[in-house]
């Protein structure tokens, strides 16, 4: 019994009834409350594990990336690709003219 009140049935006892179950849904969202900011003020402990990445990246064998013959002129300066392209035309006539006079 509370405070000598005789239980739900009496007017009194109602009242406080209700005042608990008042508190009670109050004190549950303050308490639901803290707990949310404890929980997002607490330190974590582990921030990084590379357990088995080595295993993985091992499982298919770990791939040199690969030698392209050429590179790419993609993005290149116009003006330097048609000089570009001048130069390797006079370079083969050049090279054609050496190997007639060496024969």
């Amino acid at each position: 019994m509370l405070l000598g009140f005789r239980g739900k049935n009496s007017f009194w006892g109602f009242k406080v009834q209700m005042l608990l179950e008042f508190l009670d849904k109050d004190l549950s969202g303050i308490l639901r409350k803290t707990s949310q900011i404890i929980k997002i003020s607490m330190a974590k402990s582990k921030n990084h594990t590379s357990h088995n990445q080595n295993r993985k990246d091992h499982r298919n064998g770990i791939k040199k990336p690969k030698k392209h013959r050429f590179m790419s002129m993609k993005g290149v300066d116009q003006k330097f690709l048609r000089n570009l392209r001048f130069a390797k035309k006079h370079n083969k006539r050049h090279q054609h003219q050496k190997k007639e006079s060496k024969a």
